[in-house]
């Protein structure tokens, strides 16, 4: 049986056992996938089932911020039930989409007392400028190293095709939770725990 772009295999449906292995095979296999060079592949990544061509053309679009929908694309492909996932996309609304998907799969993890999220988990931030969503692929004491969709060239979201890249990353403690310290300083929101989100 040969797996379609935005399918699970039926025996990796609904269970967490290799959750991690298989989601770091989906996320590694999109590194460098490119807004303008592979924008078929690019919009079928961020595609549903239930969106039709008013989304497919936002997901082509360079204005749409893609990270969260980037992460949503990853989490419908490793084989993650949710109807949020399957509906269509409603603009504006990624980030709290991915965060509904967690809290009601019971794999929201909000930053408490220090912990960390682990490899393959998706990590949503926030902040007064915009939130972001990536995958971390690693993590060393308070460093971490994520793959990310919304990345543009450009200066500015909107100046270019969008992309997908590993990044680094630093994080801080702050009265609140975590801070993410990179090019901007974002409030981790939570994390979606990949083993729990794919049982």
């Amino acid at each position: 049986m040969t797996e379609g772009p935005n399918e699970a295999a039926p025996d990796t449906m609904r269970s967490g056992a290799g959750a991690r292995e298989r989601m770091a095979a989906i996320v590694q296999a999109t590194v460098g996938l490119h807004q303008g060079r592979d924008r078929e592949r690019f919009v079928e990544l961020l595609a549903g089932p239930g969106d039709g061509p008013a989304q497919l053309q936002m997901f082509g679009s360079n204005a749409t911020s893609t990270c969260a929908l980037v992460a949503r694309g990853w989490l419908r492909r490793l084989g993650v039930q949710h109807l949020v996932l399957d509906a269509a996309y409603r603009n504006g609304r990624a980030m709290m989409d991915l965060e509904t998907i967690g809290r009601d799969l019971g794999a929201w993890i909000t930053p408490a007392a220090g912990a960390m999220p682990r490899p393959w988990d998706v990590v949503v931030l926030d902040s007064a400028s915009g939130g972001h969503a990536y995958c971390v692929e690693l993590v060393e004491g308070a460093l971490l190293e994520t793959i990310d969709g919304g990345q543009h060239e450009g200066a500015r979201l909107g100046d270019g095709p969008q992309f997908i890249a590993r990044m680094r990353r630093r994080w801080v403690r702050s009265r609140r939770g975590w801070l993410d310290v990179g090019v901007t300083t974002r409030a981790v929101r939570g994390w979606i725990d990949v083993e729990l989100a794919a049982r």
